[in-house]
Order: structure tokens, then sequence, then C-alpha cells
């Protein structure tokens, strides 16, 4: 039989998969503006008045930054 697994075993990262994090988090971010970009310019996503300037627009600049931020910390790895 093979080795018993308890919730302290260590499990050994191969070279591809310590990235993952970075890439599924900056595929989750890709999924997030795929969604904005299907809402119009004045849908109520982006009626919140704490942030009066936020528009499809600034989200999906955001959402930019945010996948490229992940692009960089997965090389950076």
């Amino acid at each position: 039989m093979g080795r018993e697994i308890t919730k302290c075993t260590k499990v050994p990262k191969s070279g591809g998969v310590r990235f993952m994090e970075w890439e599924v988090l900056g595929l989750l971010f890709c999924s997030f503006t795929s969604g904005i970009m299907t809402l119009e310019e004045h849908d109520l996503f982006f009626a919140d008045p704490s942030e009066p300037n936020w528009t499809r627009r600034k989200a999906l600049i955001d959402m930019k930054s945010c996948v490229e931020m992940c692009i960089e910390l997965c090389g950076n790895s």
C-alpha cells in the first residue's frame, strides 16, 4: 500500500507548479475582464457613491494592471 497522507504531509513541488498560483490568479483577472467587457458603460455595477469616478474603462485598466502584475510575479518567482 501507499504512504499515509495526513494534514502535515509535505507535497514536493515540481518546477512548474510553484508558478501556478500566479497563473491562476492572472486567469481569474482575465475572466473578470471579460465579464466587465460585457457590461454597458452605465451599468449599476459601476454605480458606487464612494467611487464616483469608477467607470467601465477604469475597471478594465485596473484589471489589465492586475494581469500584468501576475505575469511579472510569475516571471520573477
